[in-house]
């Protein structure tokens, strides 16, 4: 275990400096040769070495250095890569700040020293010795073939014989790995806060070697290797006193004196970049100046040119009109015939309409007319039917009574003798009237028929008005309707023709307007075909003349408008060029000003932190 430390690091320290990394490997190097290490270990090209360089780099020694003054830095242990009698190695690194001194103070740094530490090592050494041995011994054999004395094969007397020589094999493998491989990361952030205090500090380093048992301590004070942030509340158990007053305020000057001049010159350097921008504005504003004035001449002279091409192209066309005056007096004409045709198209949708509709309703009616025509028809057939069905009835109920009665004397009478007033005349027995009427009695329920199956009275009268009424009510509402629609035909057809006549009356006068329009038409197309490609020359050369002179007018107003603002902006440069070089002297003469204060508050500042000794032990 080292000595007591003279400096203890305050929790809130940060490395912010490390120096001396080179001189701590070849201690470190230099322990492990004095506790016995070999080549295997130490040489140059091991696994071993490499592991033991890479956890005392200067990243890992920067970023472990404090914990180094409360405890070891334990390198992983170290392996020699040897198939026999392999060295290990264990190495622990101390460290201790010595002979601190204020190096300076600084004002807007924050510690925040969040470390994270990862360190791995790892060693392996294998050794693998594999052998193969395979003996044979010889064999030996005897072979003879016998014959009998036919010449066949004797195999009692065939005698077999081989040998083979000893055999002798043998295989071995012999194999050796060694690995070693230390990794390591460290993390610190420093954000801005108050005011801090950098420390300089000797570092001395205690080595303690181990190699197979033996311990072995080296010593390495490095001078002025390390530099170590803290809060200046943390100098008192570092140097033994506080920031005094005197020191305290010079730093105050300086943090105030600086900020001032950082202000001061920012904005010296804003006016001198304004300044600088109104010059190169002012050249370019004179030169838009003379580039447009140049522009406004010759948009003028265009002007100028293109409005006496229009005025000529005029003249042309106008007298080409002239001596051709079907040109302007058959348009209007044709405008007039034009606006009555369409006058009487537009009322063509409406008159057909009228016509259409009037004609329709006639043939509604017309066909309303013919059905109840048809219906009347079979209404009247269907009365016919009845009656002969039913005098068909009663012939053969009067026959049935004729056989039903009891025979009498001669010259009596059973009941009073059918005459034309006893019920319906006698009708035919046979042919179409009969057999409607039986269809027509076997359509007939037979409801009339009583519980006790005695033979009903028999009322005909009575049977064929009920059956016909509902047929003669329908038919005369069917005679009724259609004398009226009789009656609505007369003045619908009369509709129906007038609307037909003013329709033919409107078709035709379209057409005679159609036929004016065409008629003069191919008067004024004839006239236009000789002097139409004049006219469109004269026409076109106006028209160009016209775009000239309208481009020629647009950029002319242009012109004027942009150079009557350059005009005015490069007026007005001189007063604000004179403007911004004051406000640049005043503003650079305040920034050197403030820049003197500043240099004369750190030299204050720079001779009490040299004067400015830690306490005596």
């Amino acid at each position: 275990t080292p000595p007591a430390r003279p400096v203890a690091v305050p929790p809130g320290a940060s490395v912010e400096g490390m120096r001396g990394a080179e001189a701590v490997r070849e201690a470190a190097l230099r322990a492990l040769a004095e506790a016995g290490a070999r080549k295997g270990l130490t040489g140059k090209g091991t696994g071993a070495r490499n592991a033991l360089l890479a956890a005392l780099s200067s990243e890992t020694l920067q970023s472990m250095l404090p914990g180094m003054t409360t405890g070891p830095l334990e390198v992983p242990g170290l392996h020699e890569a040897a198939l026999v009698n392999a060295q290990r190695a264990n190495l622990k690194v101390y460290a201790r700040l010595l002979d601190p001194r204020l190096d300076s103070l600084t004002d807007g740094v924050k510690l925040e020293n969040p470390t994270s530490r990862t360190q791995t090592t790892g060693t392996e050494v294998k050794h693998s010795d594999s052998g193969d041995v395979t003996v044979g011994l010889p064999a030996f054999g005897y072979n003879r073939k016998a014959v009998d004395g036919q010449g066949e094969p004797d195999l009692p007397r065939s005698v077999n014989s081989a040998s083979t020589g000893p055999e002798w094999k043998h295989s071995a493998e012999d194999s050796t790995t060694g690995a070693g491989r230390p990794t390591s990361g460290t993390a610190q952030n420093l954000k801005p806060s108050g005011r801090t205090a950098l420390v300089e500090f000797d570092v001395e380093y205690r080595f303690v070697a181990e190699v197979d048992g033996r311990e072995v301590t080296f010593d390495l004070r490095v001078p002025r290797s390390a530099d170590l942030r803290m809060p200046v509340a943390d100098l008192e158990p570092v140097l033994g006193r506080t920031v005094d007053a005197d020191l305290a305020a010079a730093q105050d000057a300086v943090q105030a004196a600086a900020k001032t001049w950082r202000d001061a010159q920012a904005l010296a350097d804003r006016a001198r970049h304004h300044a600088q921008r109104l010059l190169i504005d002012q050249v370019a504003a004179q030169q838009d100046v003379a580039r447009l004035a140049d522009r406004e001449g010759r948009a003028q002279a265009d002007l100028g040119a293109a409005q006496g091409d229009v005025a000529a192209a005029r003249r042309r066309h106008d007298a080409v009109l002239a001596a051709h005056p079907a040109l302007t007096d058959l348009p209007p004409r044709i405008d007039a015939l034009g606006q009555a045709r369409s006058h009487t198209e537009g009322l063509l949708p409406g008159l057909e309409g009228t016509a259409r509709d009037t004609r329709s309703a006639v043939e509604l009616l017309e066909a309303e007319s013919a059905d109840l025509a048809e219906r009347s028809r079979r209404l009247r057939e269907r009365l016919a039917e009845i009656h002969d069905a039913e005098i068909r009835d009663a012939v053969i109920r009067a026959a049935g009574s004729h056989r039903a009665a009891p025979d009498t004397a001669p010259g009596t009478t059973s009941g009073p003798a059918p005459g034309p007033t006893s019920g319906p005349a006698p009708g035919p027995t046979s042919g179409p009237a009969l057999d409607t009427a039986s269809d027509t009695a076997s359509d007939t329920p037979a409801d009339n028929t009583p519980a006790d199956n005695t033979p009903a009275e028999s009322t005909p009268g009575g049977d064929l008005a009920a059956r016909t009424a509902p047929l003669t009510a329908e038919l005369d509402q069917v005679t009724a309707r259609l004398a009226e629609i009789d009656a609505d035909l007369v003045p619908e057809r009369r509709r129906a023709r007038d609307a037909a006549t003013a329709l033919d009356d409107a078709r035709r006068t379209a057409r005679e307007h159609a036929d004016g329009i065409d008629r003069l038409t191919r008067r004024l197309e004839t006239t236009r075909a000789e002097v139409e490609p004049r006219l469109e020359h004269e026409r076109a050369q106006e028209r160009a003349a016209r775009a000239r002179a309208a481009r020629s007018a647009a950029t002319l107003a242009d012109v004027r408008q942009q150079l009557e603002d350059a005009r005015a902006a490069a007026a007005g440069f001189p007063a604000l060029i004179e403007a911004a070089k004051a406000d640049l002297r005043d503003r650079q003469t305040a920034a050197d000003t403030a820049q003197r204060t500043w240099w004369d508050a750190k030299k204050t500042a720079d001779r009490l932190i040299g004067e400015f000794a830690p306490a005596p032990n």
